[in-house]
């Protein structure tokens, strides 16, 4: 393709400019092919990619690349100051590494100078070489500023070992390229284990000089940042994708116990006043709404980070399905051997898609549970700062006990469905495509199982509202639990006084009897459905390989372990839909709990006037005009008529009877009683 392309661009613009004659046309063609044929070292009967392309494209884009990335960052980190650093095994590899590579492109260009190597190669092997000089410069200077390698290196480092991999083929490929170039092909292969050596511990130990976090944001920024590092950023890609960064902590606590000094900081978009903050904010933006929602302010927080996930979960989901395709390949292999290659190549495939499978799942989890983790602390951030804004009628309608409820049951149960919430459109895909590889398996027998399955649905329905109902009854039994414990301890003295303990210990265990009889019923009913579901893939599988087999088709080696291969797939799906979808009902009730209590009546935050910014000005620290106070909106005033200035910097008591209001005047300075058109300073 590449020389079609230069043939093509030659006759358009040098030959036409030149306005040579037809002969000397042909002529200049045939000489450009056969130029391009000996830079190219191409074996037709190959058909691999061709040297030229490579030395010619390949090398000349990714040089072009790295010199403009790496001009830019050098600059901008040149701005920062150098800090006192060690150097590093990792360091000192890297650099070493990257000599040794500039080195063997050296000899590769003396080497094409001997041996009259077109100049095309030559000068493109050259610029390679100081592409290598400029590397070691950015490691370095990268390195003296306390940070660590940017992804201009490990993108170089990468794609010169991809490219060099592709030359390597190629000039196994063609035979004659290793008998008329002995030299460069050895110094191909020492290339190619040295670039691999390198990718790797670049993309592995990616690490800044010890004591020095990686602030990249520094590199656009003129103050240094304040954010905290995150721990995965401690390592490179191949670190993050094997959790590597946690190793020298768990290292450690091999051998001493670990103290809490031991444990990086928490990043900032992890804290709680940060999510919290988040959260009020869309909050706040909900309220606008005529009808408020919880589940759409904190699908505004979190949505994006939570469909990034999803986007781990699909491409899981996919390479999942590529083992039966590679399973049945192997097995009809086994039982007609071909070309070693093939088979080679179907194991190795084999390995790397659970190899892929695996990552993609750890890091699918990884992510989805960091959201989990921040819409948890989100939850109880805003119901304890609503408990501080409640109004008094709000407060008497509550207890401690069920605003503790929401903080940790409601709460968790939100933070336990959020890693699952991703079944809901995995499970059909997951079922549509094991469906369809099914069918071009099986055939029409598989109609069977699907009927089975689809039989099921009723069933998981009735069942998720049975689990919902259990549910709702079982919280309102704890809530009630909870407000009877709250008032027992509360009048404890009395209850001890009257000797009131044994009634009082009747009604409580008649509460707890009527709670734990919703959550025998409850895990009753759970367990029945869960023995359901684990038994259903198996009675598929057991329907769809009877109608085969009665259909009069042979069931074969290959058929029967790909079939089982995707109803082991379709197993998880099955089991995993009717426990979310019961999850999602537990979660509704929570919602709608929490939405009652963030939608309760507030106190006035603007009942007192704090005016920070003329308190010199105030010669008093508190003012009242013409005060009247009431403790509900339908009651009587519990204060009025009241005139107050507290002067700043003296001792100020309140000496009255009892009853006329002591509590209500510093509750009305606080702003904690509704007030009538009165002005608190």
């Amino acid at each position: 393709l590449f020389k079609c392309f230069v043939l093509t661009v030659s006759e358009r613009f040098v030959v036409r400019s030149l306005k040579l004659t037809r002969f000397d046309k042909q002529d200049f063609v045939q000489k450009v092919a056969k130029r391009m044929a000996v830079t190219c070292f191409q074996d037709e009967a190959s058909g691999v990619l061709s040297t030229c392309f490579i030395d010619l494209v390949g090398y000349s884009v990714a040089v072009l690349l790295f010199w403009i990335g790496a001009l830019l960052h050098i600059r901008q980190a040149v701005r920062l100051p150098s800090v006192s650093v060690t150097f590093s095994k990792h360091f000192l590899i890297k650099e070493a590494l990257q000599v040794v590579a500039t080195v063997l492109v050296s000899a590769r260009v003396l080497a094409f100078l001997d041996q009259g190597v077109p100049t095309e190669v030559t000068v493109s092997s050259l610029l390679v070489g100081f592409s290598w000089i400029l590397a070691l410069v950015l490691t370095a200077v990268e390195y003296t500023r306390g940070l660590k390698s940017s992804w201009v290196l490990l993108a170089w480092w990468t794609t010169t070992f991809v490219l060099s991999s592709v030359v390597l083929q190629g000039s196994l490929a063609s035979a004659h390229i290793v008998s008329v170039y002995p030299p460069d092909f050895a110094v191909q292969c020492i290339t190619l284990i040295v670039l691999a050596t390198l990718a790797f511990v670049g993309l592995y130990f990616n690490s800044g000089p010890p004591g020095h976090g990686p602030q990249y944001g520094q590199l656009s920024e003129d103050e240094p940042s304040t954010e905290q590092p995150k721990p995965e950023d401690m390592g490179g890609l191949f670190s993050r994708l094997s959790f590597g960064w946690i190793n020298p902590l768990l290292s450690l606590g091999t051998k001493r116990p670990l103290e809490m000094s031991d444990l990086s900081l928490l990043p900032s978009d992890l804290a709680a006043e940060h999510v919290g903050r988040r959260f009020a904010e869309s909050w706040e933006q909900e309220l606008l709404r005529e009808s408020p929602s919880v589940a759409r302010a904190l699908w505004r927080c979190f949505g994006r980070y939570f469909m990034l996930s999803g986007l781990i979960k699909f491409a899981h989901d996919t390479i999942m399905f590529a083992k039966p395709v590679l399973l049945k390949a192997v097995i009809a292999y086994v039982q007609s051997p071909g070309d070693v290659y093939l088979g080679l190549g179907l194991a190795a495939g084999l390995f790397v898609a659970s190899v892929l499978q695996t990552v993609l799942i750890n890091q699918y989890f990884f992510h989805v549970y960091k959201v989990s983790m921040q819409l948890r602390s989100a939850v109880i951030a805003a119901v304890y700062s609503k408990a501080f804004h409640l109004s008094n009628k709000a407060r008497s309608e509550r207890t401690v006990g069920e605003i503790v409820n929401l903080q940790s049951i409601d709460a968790t149960r939100l933070q336990e469905l959020m890693p699952y919430l991703h079944v809901l459109w995995s499970s059909p895909y997951q079922l549509i495509v094991a469906t369809i590889m099914l069918w071009q398996v099986l055939g029409p027998s598989i109609f069977s199982g699907v009927a089975l399955m689809i039989l099921t649905i009723p069933i998981s329905g009735v069942c998720a509202q049975k689990l919902g109902a259990y549910q709702q009854k079982m919280m309102d039994q704890k809530d009630a639990r909870a407000k009877l414990m709250n008032e027992i301890l509360n009048g404890i003295r009395v209850v001890k006084v009257f000797a009131w303990e044994n009634s009082f210990i009747q009604r409580v265990t008649e509460v707890r009897n009527l709670e734990l009889k919703q959550l025998r019923d409850s895990t009753v009913l759970r367990a029945a459905v869960g023995y359901f579901w684990m038994a259903t893939p198996i009675l598929v599988s057991v329907a769809a390989f009877a109608t085969y087999t009665l259909l009069g088709n042979e069931l074969t080696a290959a058929s029967a372990f790909t079939a089982l291969a995707l109803f082991d797939i379709v197993r998880f799906p099955l089991n995993m839909l009717p426990a979310v979808i019961t999850g999602i009902i537990e979660a509704r009730v929570s919602l709608r709990r929490l939405q009652t209590f963030l939608l309760a009546d507030e106190l006035d935050r603007n009942a007192v006037r704090r005016d920070d910014s003329g308190a010199e000005k105030m010669s008093n620290a508190i003012e009242i005009t013409n005060g009247a106070f009431h403790w509900s909106e339908s009651g009587p005033a519990t204060l009025s008529s009241i005139n107050l200035r507290v002067p700043r910097g003296q001792l100020t008591a309140e000496v009255v009877a009892v009853g006329p209001g002591k509590s209500s005047l510093p509750n009305a300075v606080l702003g904690h009683i509704q007030k009538n058109d009165t002005q608190v300073r």
